[in-house]
């Protein structure tokens, strides 16, 4: 009889898969979580009328400027006078209107500062410019 026979101890040759696990689901909850907030809804739908409903405080608006520097507003073509008649709109429905402005990284600065002029125009105060966020590498070769 060997000596691992007398005691009854086998080598174990599994892999605890637990904190893995646990890792796994905390990151799916932050996504579940993150997800709508970074896309907006890109489905239409007609909501139900309620006596109870209040309005929004305040409506975002995401205009796209794409590499041609064609404008959108919520995925639809609009030219920047019709962004200032668009979000006047929505100010006179009582709206506080907060403007993010996703821009293509070749376009020309003077295309974001008419966007943003047509905003302030319509009575926009906030706005945000979308970024993406770099590598530390990457952030050192920007600068030089």
């Amino acid at each position: 009889m060997t000596r691992r026979e007398k005691h009854g101890t086998d080598i174990v040759a599994e892999i605890n898969i637990t904190p893995f696990t646990d890792v796994v689901l905390v990151l799916l909850i932050i996504f579940m979580i993150a997800t709508p907030i970074i896309v907006g809804s890109g489905i239409k739908v007609q909501v139900p009328k309620a006596l109870t409903s209040k309005p929004e405080e305040e409506k975002f608006l995401i205009v796209s400027i794409d590499a041609k520097e064609a404008i959108y507003l919520n995925d639809k073509k609009i030219t920047v006078d019709d962004l200032t008649k668009t979000i006047q709109d929505s100010t006179r429905k009582g709206f506080k209107v907060m403007l993010k402005i996703n821009g293509d990284k070749s376009i020309k600065y003077r295309t974001v500062i008419d966007v943003i002029g047509a905003a302030r125009d319509a009575g926009v105060v906030r706005y945000q410019l979308v970024t993406e966020r770099m590598k530390s590498g990457a952030a050192q070769e920007v600068k030089r």
